[in-house]
């Protein structure tokens, strides 16, 4: 029978990281009902709102997974995007303030 100080486990070389939770982003509606996932930041919008901006946008949930292999959080459909948060920040302002026409959104 081994002993206890022989049966140590192995080190491991590389430290984990602990996954960090995403922040909310501004906008993020409590009655939204679509996030966009980008960096570590959400956004929770109505989708509507966002299909009616522009064709690009009306486009965003039919270039993701389909039904069964979607992500969710808090019981929306997540969309992760490759661009930057501050960004999608500025985008999504000025869509739901209102401060600008939406033409600019549109072709």
């Amino acid at each position: 029978m081994a002993s206890p100080s022989s049966a140590k486990r192995k080190r491991l070389t590389h430290e984990v990281q602990p996954v960090q939770a995403p922040t909310r982003g501004k906008p993020y509606f409590n009655n939204g009902n679509i996030i966009l996932a980008v960096e570590n930041t959400h956004f929770r919008i109505p989708y509507g709102v966002l299909a009616v901006a522009s064709p690009i946008f009306a486009n965003l949930s039919s270039a993701s997974e389909s039904p069964t292999e979607q992500v969710l959080h808090d019981g929306c459909p997540v969309i992760e995007l490759d661009d930057s948060a501050e960004e999608w920040g500025h985008v999504l302002w000025y869509i739901f303030e209102r401060r600008y026409p939406l033409i600019y959104f549109q072709r």
